[in-house]
């Protein structure tokens, strides 16, 4: 039960750590982040607009750097390759940490978040993040998860409600660490 309830608030928050209004939810780091994007305008991502978007980021930046969208973005960047027609995309090496949390993109690690939106050409949608999203964007938890166990106002109909509150804060502190990664019309 726990677990489940923390996954949800979890997903939650992930949502509202990209797409929050900012208001009663945490500033997200696609809403809150309007110059430090960096626009892609093929019906699929290309190589030189990885490439771009890596070095949009200042150097200091880069040692901690990682990219971050959603499963469905990651096809289709699983299917592009280099000009030596090796894929972009790199699994760990074999028997060092292997599996798909230690997959690479251009050397920097990439982290699955589904709260992104879908790459998809002819709109201006945000669709994932590269650089040093630590130093970038302060997520503030404000206190403990607090768990409220109600027997009594679904006793009627034999069940128990469970309420999970949590606390926390985003907001986008230092643009010159990471690129927001956007289409742009065409």
């Amino acid at each position: 039960m726990e677990r489940k309830l923390g996954e949800r608030i979890g997903r939650a928050q992930a949502a509202h750590w990209v797409n929050g209004a900012g208001t009663t939810q945490p500033l997200g780091i696609a809403s809150g982040t309007v110059v430090a994007t960096d626009t892609f305008d093929g019906a699929t991502v290309s190589y030189d607009d990885l490439v771009r978007a890596v070095h949009q980021v200042d150097p200091a930046y880069r040692m901690n750097a990682a990219w971050t969208f959603n499963d469905q973005t990651l096809a289709l960047i699983e299917r592009l390759v280099d000009g030596n027609g090796r894929p972009l995309l790199n699994p760990a090496a074999e028997g060092v940490n292997t599996g798909p949390h230690n997959t690479t993109l251009l050397g920097y690690p990439v982290v699955i978040d589904q709260a992104w939106a879908n790459y998809a050409d002819g709109t201006t949608n945000k669709w994932g993040a590269f650089g040093d999203l630590k130093a970038g964007y302060v997520i503030r938890r404000v206190k403990d998860l607090t768990l409220i166990v109600n027997p009594y106002s679904r006793a009627n109909e034999g069940q128990v409600e469970y309420v999970l509150w949590a606390r926390a804060d985003g907001t986008p502190q230092d643009t010159a660490a990471y690129r927001v990664l956007a289409n742009e019309v065409s």
